[in-house]
């Protein structure tokens, strides 16, 4: 059962099309695997996506402070500004690849349904719930 909350995300193959797809039943089909699948759910847990009303705050230690937001440093210039994947600059200040300072706990990748599920959790979480972890 997918208990929120919860976020699918991929990378489309260019060209993939989905009318001819020899494999219809499959979700994934013409999906390129993410490089880094807990970079990308660490940022949806920093822009608090995956907190919505409130329904990880569980998760969260008491007396953690939310950070004031600030540009991502991974994605800036020799010159400090932010920039993106090619070093071309970004609007504002921060631009929009902004850290946001929300809480991110740790996360592991496992594998459920032959898809990478991030799933918050030292490395033991996936042998608990009895899943593979995802192999790097």
């Amino acid at each position: 059962m997918t208990m929120p909350p919860y976020i699918t995300t991929g990378i489309y193959v260019t060209g993939f099309d989905a009318k001819n797809n020899p494999n219809p039943g499959d979700p994934n089909a013409g999906m390129q695997q993410v490089a880094d699948p807990i970079l990308q759910c660490s940022r949806s847990w920093d822009l608090g996506t995956m907190n919505p009303q409130g329904i990880t705050d569980d998760l969260i230690p008491p007396g953690f402070v939310q950070t004031t937001p600030a540009a991502d440093p991974s994605k800036s210039s020799d010159s400090g500004m932010p920039s993106g994947k090619y070093g071309n600059p970004l609007g504002g200040p921060a631009g929009p690849n902004k850290l946001i300072g929300h809480y991110v706990p740790q996360l592991t990748a496992c594998v459920v349904d032959n898809s990478v599920a991030v799933i918050p959790g030292g490395p033991d979480i996936c042998a608990h719930l009895g899943i593979p972890t995802l192999e790097q």
